[in-house]
Parts: C-alpha cells; sequence; structure tokens
C-alpha cells in the first residue's frame, strides 16, 4: 500500500528517487573509507616496529634491590653470630650456677641437717636461677628486638627514604632463646644439687677437701722443669691441674677473641672489594658501552681522543644465567641470576687476560674455594666463563652444564669451562664463535646491555640500571643493574655481531680518568662511560660498617664479662690459698702477681687459639653471605689481628683493676679459721 501511495504522487516518486540515490552514494563512500582504512592499517602494521614488552617486579626497582642487598648480609649475620654468643654466654651461666651452690655447700648442710627436704633447698637455687635467666632474657629481648634494631634503622634511615617502620617481636626466635638458657643453666643447678646433695650433711658443713696433688706433664720434660723457679712451677700445676677452669677460661676468652676477629675480618673483606674488584680484576681503566646504531660512532669518538693506549671491542648483554638439568636448557633449573654476557672476538680471546685479570677458582670444604695462578685460565670455544660471585651463588663448577639467555631472550644451553675469580657484578665471557654456535651469528635486535660498576651520590652502587629507548632513563640500584637498549627496529641482521662495547686502558691519573669518562658520557653516541678509578674509590658499605661496629662492641663486652666471671671464680676457690700466702708474709702487690699472672697466661692461650679461630669463622662467611653480584672473598689484615688480641688482653687488665680490691680485702684470721 506504501508503493501504491509513492506511485500515485509524482512529487513522492521524485523524493524516492533522491533518497534511492543518496542511500547509493552513502554506501559507495562507505566502502571506499573502509577500504582506505584498511590499507592504512596495513601500512601502520608495516611501517611501526613491533614492541617488547617488559614485565618486570619490584625486584628491578634500584631503591628496592639496593635496600635489599644491603640486609641480606646482615640476615645472614644475624644467623651466624648469635650462636656463638649463645654458646659462650651459656658456658659462663653454667660456671657461675655451680660455683654458686658449691659456695653455699656449708648453708645447704645446714638446711638438710635441720631437716628441709632436698628437693626444697635445690628449688631455692633453681628458682633463683630461673629468675635470672628470665629477667635477664627479657632485658636482652628489648635490646634484641628494640635497641639494636633501632640503632640499624637509624643508619638505613641516613641512606635511604623509608617510610615507617614498626618493629615487632618474633615469638620463635625470642622464646627459642630464653628457652635454651632457662634449660642449660637449670641443667647446671640440678647437677650441682645433686652432686652436693649425695653427702651428708656433715660433710657438706666442712670446707671441701682440696684437689690431691698431681703431677702434669710438664714436669716430665726435665730441661725445662729444673729451670723454671718456685713460682713458675706453682703457677704451671695451678693452671694444667683444674681442666674445668682451664677449659671455660680458655674457650670463653678464645671465643671471645674470634668474634672481634670475625667482625674485623668482615670489615677488612668489605674494604677491599672495590679495590680488588677495580685494581685488580679489572685491568681496563675504561668501559664504553654504546647502542648497536651508535657502536661506529663511539668507536671513532674514543679512539679519535687519543687518551687510548690499548683497547678491546666487545659486545655486551644483560642476560640470565641458571642451571640446567637437561639438554634443552629448559629442564632441571633451581636457580637463576642476572649476568652480564661478554662476547669477545674470535681473533682477539688472548687480548682478554690483558683486560681482565683470569684466574680459575676450584670449590673447597666447607664451602670455601681456592684461586688458581693468574693467567693459567683462557677463554676458548668449548665452553664460557663464569663470575665467581654468580657461581657461588648457584653452586655451578667447571663443567656444569648451564643454561644461558642472552640479550634477545634466545636460551640456550651452555657448558662452563671455568670459573672466573670475581667479587662484583656477575661477568660471564663468551667467544665470538661459541655464541655463533648457541644463539646464531645474527645481531639482536633488542638487546639488554648490563653495565656493572655505577655509583651512587649518597651509596656506592654495584652495578645501575639504565633503559634506553630513544632517550636514556637512568635508574640506579645497588644489586646489579641493567641497562636495556631498544632498537627502532625488530629486522634482525645476519652480518657478525654488533661490538657495542669497548675495554680500554687509558693514560694519565685516576683523577683524569674519571674525568674523561664524564666527558664521554655527554657524547650523544655513548650510552655509558665507567671509569675503574672512580669505582675503585668509590665502592662501600655504610650499613655493614654500623653492624662490624656493633659486633665488635657486644664481643668486646662479652669477653669483658667473661673475664671479670672467671677471675672472680677463680678467687673466690682460693680465698684460703690466699690467706695461707698473706700469712707466709707475701705482700699485697706480690699475691696480686701470684693469681693475676695465671689469668694473663690463660689469656694469652685463649687469645693464640682465638685468632686462628676467627679467622676460620670469617671464612665460613663466603658461604653464609652468599649475595646476587657479589661474593665475599674474606680478608684479614695483620692490624686487624692485633687490635683484637690488644683489645683482650685490655680487657684481662681492667678485670685485674676489679680483682685486686677483692684480694686486699681476704682476712688471713677468718679465711683460716677452721669451721670445727
Amino acid at each position: 500500500m506504501r508503493e501504491t501511495a509513492i506511485a500515485a504522487s509524482p512529487e513522492l516518486t521524485q523524493a524516492k528517487q533522491q533518497l534511492d540515490q543518496a542511500q547509493s552514494q552513502l554506501d559507495e563512500q562507505k566502502a571506499q573509507t573502509e577500504q582506505t582504512l584498511k590499507t592504512k592499517e596495513k601500512e601502520l602494521k608495516t611501517s611501526i616496529p613491533q614492541v617488547r614488552w617488559y614485565v618486570q617486579d619490584r625486584q628491578s626497582l634500584g631503591g628496592f634491590s639496593a635496600l635489599k642487598s644491603d640486609l641480606d648480609p646482615i640476615q645472614s649475620l644475624g644467623n651466624a653470630f648469635p650462636v656463638v654468643f649463645l654458646v659462650v654466654a651459656v658456658m659462663m651461666s653454667l660456671t657461675s650456677m655451680a660455683r654458686m651452690v658449691e659456695e653455699d655447700r656449708s648453708l645447704i648442710g645446714t638446711y638438710v641437717g635441720l631437716g628441709y627436704g632436698r628437693l626444697a633447698v635445690a628449688s631455692r637455687y633453681l628458682l633463683f636461677a630461673l629468675l635470672a635467666c628470665l629477667i635477664g632474657g627479657g632485658l636482652g629481648l628489648l635490646a634484641g628486638f628494640l635497641g639494636i634494631p633501632a640503632f640499624l634503622l637509624v643508619v638505613l634511615q641516613g641512606m635511604y627514604v623509608m617510610p615507617g617502620v614498626r618493629l615487632e617481636y618474633d615469638w620463635l626466635y625470642g622464646s627459642l632463646g630464653i628457652a635454651l638458657f632457662v634449660v642449660g643453666v637449670l641443667a647446671a643447678n640440678i647437677y650441682a644439687c645433686v652432686q652436693e646433695m649425695r653427702m651428708t650433711s656433715a660433710a657438706l658443713m666442712r670446707p671441701k677437701a682440696p684437689r690431691a696433688g698431681s703431677r702434669i706433664l710438664l714436669e716430665r720434660i726435665k730441661p725445662v722443669w729444673n729451670r723454671m723457679g718456685f713460682l713458675s712451677k706453682v703457677t704451671a700445676r695451678n693452671i694444667f691441674r683444674f681442666k674445668s677452669r682451664l677449659i671455660m677460661t680458655v674457650g670463653g676468652v678464645a671465643g671471645c677473641t674470634a668474634l672481634i676477629v670475625c667482625g674485623l675480618a668482615i670489615n677488612d673483606t668489605v674494604a677491599d672489594l672495590g679495590i680488588k674488584q677495580y685494581r685488580d680484576i679489572y685491568q681496563y681503566d675504561l668501559m664504553v658501552v654504546s647502542a648497536d646504531s651508535d657502536a661506529d660512532a663511539m668507536h671513532t669518538k674514543v679512539e679519535s681522543d687519543g687518551r687510548v693506549t690499548s683497547s678491546l671491542d666487545v659486545r655486551i648483554e644483560s642476560g640470565d644465567l641458571a642451571i640446567s638439568g637437561g639438554g634443552d636448557g629448559n629442564s632441571g633449573n633451581s636457580g637463576s641470576e642476572s649476568i652480564q654476557l661478554v662476547a669477545v672476538p674470535e681473533k682477539r680471546l688472548s687480548d682478554l687476560g690483558n683486560m681482565v685479570t683470569l684466574q680459575p677458582v676450584h670449590s673447597g670444604i666447607l664451602g670455601t674455594s681456592s684461586v688458581g695462578k693468574k693467567g693459567s685460565l683462557k677463554l676458548e670455544d668449548d665452553g664460557v666463563i663464569v663470575a665467581q660471585s654468580a657461581a657461588s651463588v648457584l653452586g655451578i663448577t667447571a663443567g656444569s652444564k648451564v643454561r644461558l639467555t642472552n640479550g634477545d631472550g634466545v636460551r640456550a644451553t651452555a657448558k662452563v669451562s671455568a670459573v672466573n675469580r670475581n667479587l662484583i657484578g656477575s661477568d660471564v665471557y663468551i667467544s665470538e664463535t661459541y655464541y655463533a654456535k648457541l644463539f646464531g651469528k645474527s645481531s639482536p635486535s633488542a638487546s639488554n646491555v648490563s653495565v656493572s660498576g655505577e655509583s651512587d651520590t649518597q651509596t656506592t652502587e654495584i652495578a645501575s640500571h639504565v633503559s634506553v629507548s630513544g632517550e636514556s632513563d637512568k635508574q640506579t640500584g645497588k644489586t646489579g643493574g641493567q641497562l636495556s637498549v631498544s632498537a627502532e627496529s625488530d629486522a634482525q641482521s645476519t652480518k657478525s655481531l654488533t661490538w657495542n662495547a669497548m675495554y680500554a686502558k687509558l693514560s694519565g691519573s685516576d683523577q683524569s680518568q674519571t674525568d674523561y669518562a664524564e666527558s664521554l658520557e655527554k657524547d650523544s653516541s655513548v650510552t655509558k662511560a665507567v671509569s675503574s678509578a672512580h669505582m675503585a674509590d668509590s665502592f662501600k658499605f655504610d650499613l655493614m660498617g654500623a653492624v662490624v661496629s656493633l659486633i665488635v662492641a657486644l664481643a668486646g663486652g662479652l669477653a669483658l664479662v667473661v673475664l671479670f666471671t672467671l677471675a672472680n671464680t677463680n678467687v673466690s676457690e682460693r680465698v684460703r690459698e690466699m690467706a695461707t700466702l698473706k700469712v707466709l708474709g707475701f705482700f699485697d702487690r706480690e699475691v696480686h702477681h701470684y693469681v693475676n699472672r695465671e689469668m694473663m697466661i690463660l689469656t694469652v692461650m685463649g687469645v693464640v687459639l682465638g685468632l686462628p679461630l676467627g679467622r676460620f669463622v670469617g671464612g665460613l662467611l663466603t658461604m653464609a653471605l652468599n649475595m646476587p653480584s657479589l661474593y665475599f672473598e674474606v680478608e684479614v689484615k695483620p692490624l686487624s689481628y692485633v687490635i683484637a688480641a690488644a683489645a683482650t688482653m685490655t680487657f684481662a687488665l681492667l678485670v685485674q683493676l676489679f680483682v685486686n680490691p677483692v684480694l686486699d680485702r681476704i682476712d688471713p684470721i677468718s679465711s683460716l679459721k677452721s669451721v670445727e
């Protein structure tokens, strides 16, 4: 009916024709527009390079990784040092509590004689020991969970901008520490009480009979014994006859001395890290890195300046190293480490040893390692050379199979031909031929270039994290950085590798080399320039210095307590002997010398034993302080041994000042008076 009405009206018919014509034109233009849009989309897809997305977690943030690298060694030390402190402290507590029961033997005999039960008498000492452990443990928990963390937090807040930190109590560690003290001290009290209460009350009321005389080993060495004076012979007998006192004194002093040596060893080790890495291991003075497209310009710029005496072109990429359990490199990995992959031209493999000290590292017992002769290691085409810092974390040794990832994200299974001595950073050296065998000869189009050795203005960094995508976006971090260079095109070249970095030896002083590196960074063709001299001078570990000071102070305080406790116990056990010497005509100074000489000899024996013990414990730090991009090669300077020995001997002399008045107050008449 609609069509009939339109056909009956000429005006409507004309309007319909105009509408149909307009609709036809619209459909035609729509089809043309859609075709044009599809064409432009294709042109856009072909003209814009493929985008590569990098998804990173907070570990990649410079500030977070820097803070984590500072806290990791403290956590490792926190797992090791309290054990030694606990052992020494429990030994001293056992000695004190056992001695308290022995000194009250006459009182115990009186209580037993009056009809008190043995359990009731023993409970007096057990309650005292329990209260001492709980009160002392409570004070220790306040210092351990509030005082020491607050001190370290002040140091951290001076290095980082941190949000509010809430200190919390760890029920496991806190309760376990007190429980160990309670069990140990109560066990010693129970044992001492049982030993004393086996006797009758009449025997307990009498002084304990002195130990029977016996010959010591030194007496059998006639040439030495016959030339010793009377007092020297008495001193030797007193030292070696009382073996429990000998073990406690020498062991306690040795433990405290070892702690001091160990703390100083940490300080020496950290202080020498930068010097060893950037002046001993890295023999080059300058490392320059550029984007692939600017590599030729960078080489021309550096060579035209006339500062270089010798150089080596290399390719540097950031990659990943993981333990591999299969031939495909994708199975069996139990850990990974960010690395700096350094490819060396085939014709210049022998020149790598002139720029980097190549020393093979062999694993030893208890996590230790030995270093081979300098220059005895060479880069070949049958494997890669892995840095010791990465190998120690992953447990890699020569001959291991690893999964190696290059800067383009390509994975391959590689053989480790050797482990090279390296303390800072995680370098993996590979020849051009072996690189081509693993990843192909094509040069990665979008490569991650890792540059080790950048420093922050406030705290020295181990590496810097710089991303370049047309412009430079610098982010600094402490634990290993990466320099990402995204190319403008994803088209891969079939030519040989692009040597985007250079190791160079420079003429001039350290300051001039540092200035030259800073001037190179202003050049548009240079992405990063690192001066080894600057890195050697600026590397530091501020937080570790505060921790070392704290450890040495606590070890010194423990040494003072140990020496005072043992000296006081020694005097209390020998009151009648000291009184006898006074009756025989010994002056006070002679009595002082008689007693203090024994303590000094025992202290010297403890120091002699504690110095190598401290070096051994310090050597175990390599195993305890495994960190990404760091290897602690333990170093103990002779001055540290001298300081540790001098500090312990000073504490011994200080204890004498407290003990001498006690000797002066001994009354010969009352001390020698018989209880009968």
